[in-house]
C-alpha cells in the first residue's frame, strides 16, 4: 500500500511539472497571435440622456445653445495639449431635471454616471465627481477640440480634465445615463 501511495504521489508531481511548464508557452503562443481589428466606431450625431428614468434626446444644435466651457488637458496618448469646448455635463444634467442644488446633494452621493460611446465604450463616475461644489475638476460633453470639430470622435466627446490619462473620456458618446442606489 506504502509503495503505492508512493507510486501516486510521484505520478502527480510529474503531472503538476509538466503542466505547469506548459503553461508559459501555451501563454506566449497566445499571445503571438495578433490582436483582430477593432472595428472603426459609428460616428455619434445625437446623444441620448437619461436621469433616474427620463430621458432627453439631444442634437448638436441643442448643445450649441446652453452656456460652452473651455478646458484645456493634457492627453498622455497624444502626449500633448487640447483645448476643448463643451458643455459642462452638470448643465447637461440640470436639463434634464437633476440641478446641482444643496437639496439635490444627498441624492448625488447615491448616484453614478455611466457615459457610453457607439463601439460600446463605457465608463462610470460618480455623481460627486461631475459635481463642481464637490470636485475640482470640469467634466464636459466636448464638441470641439482646438477650435475644430471633434473629426473622427463624433460630434460628442465626454471629457474630464482631472483625468491624468484619457482613459474615461468617451469618443462618439451617444448615451448619458444617471442612476441612484437606494
Amino acid at each position: 500500500m506504502r509503495a503505492l501511495t508512493s507510486s501516486v504521489i510521484k505520478l502527480f508531481a510529474a503531472a503538476v511539472l509538466v503542466f505547469s511548464s506548459s503553461l508559459p508557452f501555451a501563454a506566449a503562443q497566445e499571445m503571438a497571435q495578433p490582436m483582430p481589428a477593432r472595428p472603426k466606431a459609428e460616428l455619434s450625431t445625437s446623444l441620448s440622456l437619461t436621469v433616474n428614468g427620463r430621458s432627453l434626446h439631444l442634437s448638436p444644435a441643442d448643445l450649441a445653445t446652453l452656456p460652452q466651457t473651455r478646458v484645456t488637458v493634457h492627453n498622455e496618448h497624444l502626449k500633448r495639449d487640447e483645448a476643448y469646448t463643451g458643455v459642462a455635463l452638470t448643465d447637461l444634467l440640470a436639463r434634464a431635471g437633476l440641478g446641482f442644488s444643496k437639496e439635490t446633494e444627498p441624492l448625488r452621493y447615491h448616484s453614478y454616471l455611466r457615459a457610453e460611446g457607439t463601439d460600446r465604450y463605457f465608463v462610470v463616475f460618480s455623481a460627486a465627481e461631475v459635481d463642481p461644489a464637490l470636485h475640482h475638476a470640469s467634466v464636459i460633453v466636448a464638441t470641439q477640440v482646438d477650435g475644430h470639430a471633434l473629426g473622427d470622435e463624433g460630434r460628442f466627446k465626454l471629457v474630464d480634465s482631472a483625468d491624468t490619462r484619457p482613459a474615461r473620456w468617451v469618443r462618439n458618446l451617444n448615451a448619458l445615463t444617471m442612476s441612484t442606489i437606494n
